[in-house]
């Protein structure tokens, strides 16, 4: 069942992304274990509890949007039980379309969109709403259990379940009491991303084949969500994607060479989501520790990307060495000279020219050509590719400038519709 219709890469990419993401990363694990436990005492199938558990890595996915994540953050502060409401449907709405239209995981989509609803506005004949309604079980166990932590009382758990007994199918209930019973359950959410890597995560399919064009899309999905958690870099991703494009065909490397460059610039910073945003949005300069924190979000990038590796063009490896330096001072391989493809040295001087060319809470942008300056200086101090600057010199100097119109800016008012639209919030 698992897969049958979703790209297993793209699959296992957002169900690591998910895991890793501060303040929910933890909670859609455990809700994930909860669900293949319960998902199999009621099938009966490995399966069919596989894909229970997939569904509820997936069930917050509309957290993602960092509106939706910021909304949740002051709701908790003012609890506000009818803005709490409108914010369980917002993000179930909106985590339901990016899985149908963003990330082409249908089979997911209406779990993620039911999973809030009762069963009494639920079909027990239709199987999605089956798995929404057991991810609902889990998804209160889940938060019961994170306030409790593993020396839970089993009969308080029970109680919780029957206290909203009515908002589940008899068969799913009883399903969740008999899984809540059981020690092995509560000792194996105790660490839910060990339990999930080691017992769940190698049990999805794998395939070595994916669509570019998927890819594509999954790719402005995540530099969406990426670069809107901050307005100052609302379009960072974008910009490195196609001027590394446009730096790969003025050196004349292959039509397929600059279209793998687009992509590994919408993914490069994918690692970002796994560090906290409060550093993320810092308006000062970050402490030592802070900054150390930061660099580590290449590392995640690493991890992310494994999933869509090549053996030729293997852009994934362009994507996450945007930090290394041909003077070995990069991070966080520590790369030197000939160790670093001609594409990741594309990428590095685009990372380094867009992002002083853009605004910022501690500094104001450089010009372009204040910026080419400063790159020249890298060069000379023989961390940055020479051929590459002049390439990007030679853009600038005929005319070069950033997209306006992308898919990206769609896609924000897509999000923003939906938010105003289903959240009944401005």
């Amino acid at each position: 069942m698992v897969g049958q219709e979703s790209n297993t890469p793209v699959l296992r990419f957002m169900v690591d992304v998910m895991g890793y993401i501060p303040g929910i990363g933890e909670h859609s694990l455990t809700v994930s274990i909860l669900s293949y436990f319960i998902s199999y005492e009621f099938f009966d199938d490995e399966s069919r509890a596989l894909y229970g558990g997939i569904a509820g890595a997936l069930h917050d996915v509309g957290y993602l949007v960092p509106k939706v994540s910021q909304m949740s953050k002051e709701i908790d502060v003012l609890y506000d039980e009818n803005m709490i409401k409108k914010l369980s449907d917002l993000h179930t709405t909106i985590g339901g379309f990016i899985l149908s239209n963003f990330l082409g995981l249908y089979e997911y989509s209406d779990v993620a969109f039911y999973h809030h609803l009762p069963a009494d506005q639920l079909d027990i004949m239709n199987p999605n709403h089956i798995f929404a309604n057991i991810v609902s079980a889990a998804d209160l166990l889940s938060v019961r259990f994170e306030k409790f932590g593993s020396d839970i009382p089993k009969n308080f758990a029970k109680g919780v379940l029957e206290e909203n007994k009515d908002q589940f199918f008899p068969e799913v209930f009883n399903a969740a009491l008999k899984v809540v019973d059981r020690d092995y359950t509560w000792w194996s959410i105790e660490d839910p991303t060990d339990f999930y890597m080691r017992n769940l995560s190698m049990r999805i399919g794998k395939s070595e084949i994916i669509d570019e064009s998927i890819l594509m899309e999954l790719g402005y999905f995540m530099a969406y969500i990426v670069d809107s958690k901050s307005p100052f870099t609302r379009k960072h991703s974008e910009r490195i994607a196609d001027i590394s494009k446009e730096i790969g065909r003025e050196m004349g490397l292959s039509s397929k060479d600059q279209m793998y460059l687009y992509i590994a610039g919408l993914f490069h910073d994918s690692g970002k989501l796994a560090i906290e945003t409060s550093i993320l949005e810092k308006p000062g300069i970050l402490t030592k520790k802070e900054y150390g924190h930061m660099r580590k979000h290449v590392f995640y990038t690493i991890k992310f990307l494994e999933h869509f590796s090549m053996e030729e063009n293997d852009w994934t490896k362009w994507a996450s060495q945007h930090h290394e330096r041909i003077d070995g001072s990069g991070y966080p391989l520590r790369l030197k000279g000939e160790e670093i493809s001609l594409q990741s040295r594309i990428l590095q001087v685009a990372d380094v020219f867009v992002a002083l060319t853009e605004d910022r809470p501690y500094r104001s942008p450089m010009s372009f050509e204040e910026t080419l300056k400063f790159l020249l200086e890298e060069v000379k101090k023989g961390k940055m590719d020479a051929e590459v600057l002049k390439s990007l010199e030679r853009l600038v100097k005929n005319g070069y400038t950033f997209p306006s119109k992308t898919p990206i800016s769609e896609m924000i008012e897509t999000v923003d519709f939906l938010i105003k639209y289903y959240g009944g919030i401005s």
